[in-house]
């Protein structure tokens, strides 16, 4: 088993998350990742508030970014 780390970031500072997951496959973590940058980019998008800097969610979500980190099964 093999554990990580995910930390997902959208443009602006501060709207990031850590999300954890653990799989015997390590080639599924990547989908994880790019499912969990999906769900932190949804949860901080604000049309609003991004006015003048983006014309919609899915420019926005280009500039979303994720990195995955192998942590011990403690850390996890």
């Amino acid at each position: 088993m093999k554990y990580y780390e995910i930390h997902c970031e959208t443009p602006y500072c501060g709207e990031d998350n850590y999300y954890y997951y653990k799989s015997e496959d390590p080639t599924k973590v990547k989908y994880y990742a790019a499912e969990c940058m999906h769900e932190n980019a949804n949860e901080w998008y604000e049309e609003d508030e991004l006015m003048g800097q983006y014309e919609d969610f899915e420019q926005y979500f280009e500039d979303c970014s994720y990195v995955i980190k192998e942590i011990t099964k403690e850390e996890y």
